[in-house]
């Protein structure tokens, strides 16, 4: 018989993490069977926008809550673990450091969206920022359950392969990718009719922060 290697327990938080994830899910799929249903299938079908269009601002409602923190706690576990395979912004490893990129990526979303706002508000397209952000922050929150496997793949299964590192890149790519492509066919009626303003949400509201955001890292 051959030995079963036993795997490291240095990333016991991780496992911690991943059940804390689960929960949550499970909770929302509990509480929410159909909506979560219909949000999983977003990248499929125009139900879910269609269905439930009427709680575009509810931002604070219990279903957007909890899956905006299991949103953030999946973006916390990508950065972490890319910075880990690339040295890049990791002086040191552990919970706390990975508690810190949740928190940054929380940041970064609220102040993007508050600043999102603000400049709505004073160029009077509430309507377009709405509904993009109702549909971009829908299609951020599927797109990291999607890639909630790809995840415990690279920690667990090839926790050292650089061609899983890259393949994680890749499919995080092709989801960001998608959901831009999806929310332009989605708004293409309101691009038609207001293209100014679209173009101005997406430079000022999606392009400056994100160049900001890079120039501020490197």
């Amino acid at each position: 018989m051959h030995a079963v290697e036993k795997l490291p327990l240095k990333n016991d938080w991780m496992a911690v993490v991943f059940l804390s994830i689960l929960a949550l899910l499970v909770v929302v799929k509990v509480l929410y069977p159909n909506r979560f249903k219909s949000l999983l299938a977003c990248f499929f079908s125009k139900n879910y926008f269609l269905d439930y269009a009427h709680d575009r601002q509810e931002i604070l409602g219990l279903f957007h809550m909890v899956l905006f923190l299991i949103q953030n706690m999946i973006l916390g576990l990508f950065l972490y673990l890319y910075s880990e395979e690339t040295g890049f912004f990791l002086e040191e490893k552990g919970f706390h450091v990975y508690f810190k990129y949740v928190i940054f990526a929380t940041v970064c979303i609220v102040a993007q969206y508050g600043f999102a706002k603000g400049v709505s508000l004073f160029f009077r397209f509430q309507r377009i920022f709405e509904t993009c952000n109702y549909i971009k922050s829908s299609y951020l929150k599927a797109g990291a359950l999607f890639y909630l496997p790809v995840l415990l793949c690279w920690i667990y299964a090839y926790p050292n392969s650089q061609t899983m590192f890259y393949l994680a890149l890749f499919l995080g790519g092709f989801l960001w990718l998608i959901r831009w492509i999806l929310i332009l066919l989605f708004n293409i009626q309101i691009i038609k009719e207001k293209l100014f303003y679209f173009i101005l949400y997406i430079c000022t509201l999606e392009i400056v922060p994100v160049v900001l955001l890079v120039k501020w890292m490197v």
